[in-house]
């Protein structure tokens, strides 16, 4: 019985007998406007995510947040960066040590 509502709205909103559909290509990655950047980040997080199995509420999303952004920026290589963090790549280098997590943990004591 849903399925059929939303079908029935689903051909209201986006279909009509003239076929108006536009369809957007991609602009690909030589573009000189592209979101590539965004969209490889966004899959790092849900990569991340998925092996959580998902946020429970807007606490723990917050303290994902939050801990990821020090990891991803502080303490993971990228190798688009010469296996540099973006930190170092940048010029900023809290000298964390071999054990990264752990001396970005003593630091912020």
């Amino acid at each position: 019985m849903v399925s059929l509502f939303f079908h029935d709205g689903f051909n209201k909103v986006f279909y009509d007998n003239k076929q108006t559909c536009e369809h957007v290509t991609a602009e690909g990655i030589r573009a000189r406007v592209n979101n590539n950047k965004i969209e490889r980040l966004h899959n790092t997080v849900r990569e991340r995510q998925k092996v959580m199995r998902g946020l429970q509420n807007d606490e723990t999303a917050t303290t994902f947040k939050n801990g990821f952004k020090a990891f991803y920026n502080h303490i993971r290589p990228h190798q688009a960066l010469n296996r540099k963090t973006p930190a170092q790549a940048a010029g900023i280098d809290f000298k964390l040590g071999r054990n990264r997590w752990m001396g970005m943990i003593k630091k912020s004591i």
